[in-house]
Order: structure tokens, then C-alpha cells, then sequence
């Protein structure tokens, strides 16, 4: 990964730029048009957009506020060439004098088929996934690295396998099971109830099990949980709140509750996690952000 960020923005332009490496953004709410070689799309809430290196992209916000996540990334890593980050400002098209810094052809045929606009079952899945990656690389803890080339694997894999589809049958409960997401999300909080999460899908509790996980990689009560984890997370880092108060706000009975909880999430207990993070967060990453573009 050369670097990654999320941001929220009012109506913007990126002017037609070529990237040295691949591109993928992940739009969380909000429209506008993208531009990718001779073709444009449409992009709005739940769509994922594939940018390879050395093609010509145009991306422009057209709503009064658009919230993206985003990762700049290679697949094929080169210390010489994958290390090196830097923001290619809009209007660059002549990369030439970078050719020794720019991504290989990639043989993969399958991954070559990744290009532009992706609305595929498993969008949401792949935000959330991103959206880990984003805080993983905030933290910067030891071996950063390797977890982050998993989570790009695992990303790309499941681009792939939404890319080949689910069973005909099934495609008419996507809808509904990523609203069910939406709510979990919104209400991660509160007591759920799967019965009653399956009954607003219309399907048998069962059902509801397998269809959740095939879309979201996990349990319905595992998604559950780490979506307090991740409200948890958000709340260390942009709050002075304790721990106690972190862990009613999320949805847990006590502070030892989610502390086993997160413990079991994470490796390592909230207190550590929130010095470690802190430290790295302060010292390197809040000069970054107000530079960071996808």
C-alpha cells in the first residue's frame, strides 16, 4: 500500500491525470461522474471505482458533499519503485520522466478486468475492508506491513469473486441485506435481534445466516460486534472520552465486556491500543491530513 485516507468534500474536479499505480475508492455517500480512458460513469453511494496505472482519469464530485475512502496501492511490490508516495496533482498526463517509478503490466487477466465502475453483491463488504485498512495504517504498529498486504489480497480477492457474481436466486435479497448492514451499523448500539433482522428481509432466520455471511464474509452477531468495535475505535481517536464511557456509547454492558471483546478483535487490550495508536496518529499522521487525496 503507497497510502491510503478517507475524505468528505463539497462539490470538486480532479482534472484528467494519469497514476503510477492502481487506485481504488469507495464511495460512501453522495454523486458525481468519473471518467476512466474514453468511458464515463455515473458513481454514487455503495460503488467501488478501479483506477489501473497509465490511464487517463477524471474525477469530479457533482453533489453539495461527497464522503470516499480510497487506497493507492501496488500489486506486484518493487522496494525500489512501491515505497515511493506521492500525490499526482491533476492535469498530469506525462508521466515519462517517471517510467522507472511506474506499476508493470499486470498478466493477470482476471485482474485486468478489474476497470472503472464495480457494483457487484460484496461492494459494502470491500468498503468495510477498506475502511479496516485505513485504521490499520493510522496505527502503524509493528509488522504494518504485512497486515496490510493481507488485507489488499483479500480485497482484490473479493473484487474477483464479486466480479463472477452469486446464484441467480439470491440476487434479489442484496438489497435488503445491505440495508440490514446500514442498520446494524446505525444502531450497532443497541440490542439486535437476528430473528427480527431477518424478518425485515423477509427471509427464515437460517437463510438470513447464509446469505449475511456470502455477502459480508461473516456471522450476522460477528458483524455485530465489530461494527462496536469500529464505533469504539472512531471514538478513541476523535474523543478524550474514557474507556468506561466508549464501551456504554458502543453497546456494551461493561468496560470488561468489551474489553474482552476487542481483546478477542484485536490481539491486544483498548488501553494499549488507544496509547499506541495515539502516539503515531499525533506525531505523523495529523500533518498529513490536510494534504491527503485520492
Amino acid at each position: 500500500m503507497r497510502f491510503c485516507g478517507e475524505v468528505t468534500r463539497p462539490a470538486w474536479h480532479t482534472p484528467t491525470r494519469k497514476l503510477l499505480d492502481f487506485l481504488l475508492l469507495f464511495i460512501k455517500s453522495g454523486r458525481g461522474v468519473f471518467t476512466l480512458g474514453e468511458n464515463s460513469y455515473e458513481v454514487a453511494a455503495n460503488d467501488l471505482f478501479w483506477v489501473p496505472p497509465d490511464k487517463l482519469i477524471d474525477m469530479r464530485g457533482e453533489s453539495p458533499s461527497m464522503t470516499l475512502s480510497f487506497v493507492h496501492f501496488d500489486i506486484q511490490f518493487d522496494p525500489h519503485r512501491s515505497n515511493w508516495a506521492f500525490h499526482i496533482p491533476g492535469g498530469t498526463t506525462n508521466l515519462t520522466s517517471y517510467q522507472m517509478l511506474m506499476h508493470p503490466k499486470i498478466q493477470s487477466q482476471e485482474i485486468k478486468a478489474l476497470d472503472g465502475r464495480i457494483r457487484s453483491y460484496n461492494n459494502r463488504y470491500v468498503g468495510e475492508l477498506v475502511d479496516i485498512l485505513i485504521v490499520e495504517s493510522i496505527r502503524g504498529q509493528p509488522y504494518t506491513e504485512f497486515c496490510l498486504s493481507g488485507l489488499l489480497a483479500q480485497i482484490v480477492g473479493e473484487l474477483l469473486r464479486g466480479k463472477q457474481g452469486i446464484l441467480h436466486q439470491d440476487n434479489r435479497h442484496v438489497l435488503g441485506l445491505e440495508h440490514i448492514s446500514d442498520v446494524i451499523r446505525d444502531q450497532c448500539h443497541e440490542t439486535l435481534s437476528v430473528g427480527e433482522l431477518a424478518k425485515m428481509c423477509h427471509l427464515s432466520t437460517s437463510r438470513f445466516h447464509v446469505l449475511f455471511k456470502q455477502l459480508f464474509g461473516c456471522s450476522t452477531r460477528t458483524y455485530i460486534r465489530r461494527m462496536r468495535i469500529r464505533k469504539a475505535k472512531e471514538l478513541m481517536f476523535s474523543s478524550n472520552k474514557t474507556l468506561s464511557e466508549i464501551a456504554i456509547e458502543t453497546g456494551f454492558a461493561t468496560v470488561h465486556s468489551f474489553s474482552r471483546a476487542f481483546s478477542k478483535e484485536e490481539g491486544i487490550t483498548p488501553s494499549t491500543y488507544r496509547q499506541c495508536g495515539s502516539r503515531r496518529f499525533a506525531a505523523e499522521v495529523i500533518p498529513r491530513l490536510t494534504i491527503s487525496n485520492p
